[in-house]
């Protein structure tokens, strides 16, 4: 009798113990597939972060986008067409802290460059490339003024320009510089 209660028991016990491993053995599988899971989105992750990377060298980063200065000089449309190969658009300047950056970029050039802005469509109506009108100008004192002998319709900026913006030609030959938001890229 003490023999079959011990057997009993030992069974009993025996049979809780292959319940606990199936139930370990589960939360295992359940384990190994979330980090599967993870690993996955992670190494898409990685990709995507590389594919960026390969994007952005050549390219200087400041707040939520990506600028690149040109290394040659070409009319206003000859660059717009640049930035847009590249995926992006001539830079369009929307606070103060962003055109010291653009600035700090055109320092490598000691040069005027051209940035997003014009009013070729309509004479004195400033717009940027993506068709807004700008809430912050920066122009030099006494400009923009057309030139007054030529017709000048786009916009350049520079550090020897007071950090200021001047109209000129857009036929004229110039650095410029693009921008392409990183949600964008």
């Amino acid at each position: 009798r003490l023999a079959a209660v011990s057997l009993g028991l030992l069974s009993v016990v025996l049979l809780i113990s292959i319940i606990l491993l199936l139930i370990n053995f589960n939360h295992l599988t359940a384990a190994r597939d979330q980090l599967q899971t993870s690993y996955t989105n992670l190494t898409a992750e990685k990709d995507q972060l590389q594919t960026k990377k390969a994007f952005v060298e050549g390219w200087r980063y400041f707040s939520s986008s990506v600028y690149y200065i040109s290394t040659e000089k070409k009319s206003w449309s000859g660059s717009r067409e640049d930035c847009r190969r590249k995926g992006a658009d001539l830079v369009i300047i929307n606070s103060r802290e962003e055109q010291e950056f653009v600035d700090s970029l055109s320092v490598c050039k000691d040069a005027a460059v051209f940035i997003g802005l014009t009013d070729q469509d309509t004479e004195g109506i400033w717009k940027w490339v993506d068709g807004s009108e700008p809430t912050t100008l920066y122009w030099m004192s006494g400009q923009p003024n057309n030139g007054g002998w030529t017709k000048q319709d786009c916009v350049v900026t520079g550090p020897q320009l007071g950090k200021r913006w001047n109209d000129k030609p857009c036929q004229n030959l110039q650095y410029w510089i693009c921008e392409k938001k990183l949600k964008d890229i």
